[in-house]
């Protein structure tokens, strides 16, 4: 089985499937998606069978499904956004798009349907700081973490409790850290299988 491999063309609105040779990494080409809106920020979810784009030039969420002979994308959900997202993720379950908005200061959950489309308003829309750089949940999918880089907004990390049964968001305590970092972080992940 093929690997796939997808790459944002915002400039040219368009997403670029390639495979992926995992013995060697080589890189072909398997076609282009046109996507109008200037698709910036990828996710793909959890069980590998859709794929999130969030647009910068016509802010945006959309849905793809993942053809798994092909790895082609079939767009079969758009919801407008407030704002460009700087970063989106799914949670652990795959029910829920997490995005962040680095000039606009926020963070949103936005729900995913039984047919791994997004659409509809968010379930949070919740205003952090200017600088907001990526969000995730932690490996066991019960708090989310917003990494924001100073320089525009605060050098920390907010973190909140997050419920993965209804998307919503809520304050930690303490709601945020500081890192002693100069500038930063501006992303964080996860180790697969250690606590880090």
């Amino acid at each position: 089985m093929p690997y796939y491999m997808y790459v944002a063309l915002q400039e040219d609105d368009k997403i670029a499937v390639l495979t992926i040779d995992p013995h060697t990494g080589t890189l072909t080409p398997q076609g282009e998606v046109s996507v109008p809106g200037g698709p910036f920020t990828l996710a793909i979810s959890p069980d590998r069978k859709f794929l999130y784009a969030g647009c910068r030039d016509t802010p945006q969420l959309s849905s793809f499904a993942i053809n798994p002979a092909t790895g082609g994308l079939t767009q079969h959900g758009a919801v407008s956004l407030e704002a460009w997202p700087v970063y989106i993720a799914t949670d652990r379950t795959g029910k829920f798009v997490l995005s962040a908005y680095y000039q606009g200061g926020h963070v949103a959950v936005h729900p995913i349907g039984e047919d791994g489309s997004v659409g509809g308003p968010p379930i949070e829309w919740l205003a952090t700081a200017t600088g907001a750089h990526a969000m995730q949940t932690d490996p066991t999918n019960r708090y989310a973490f917003v990494p924001h880089i100073a320089g525009n907004g605060p050098n920390a990390i907010f973190q909140f409790t997050f419920d993965e049964h209804t998307g919503r968001l809520t304050p930690n305590s303490p709601a945020r850290v500081e890192p002693d970092a100069l500038l930063g972080p501006r992303h964080l992940c996860f180790h697969p299988s250690l606590d880090i």
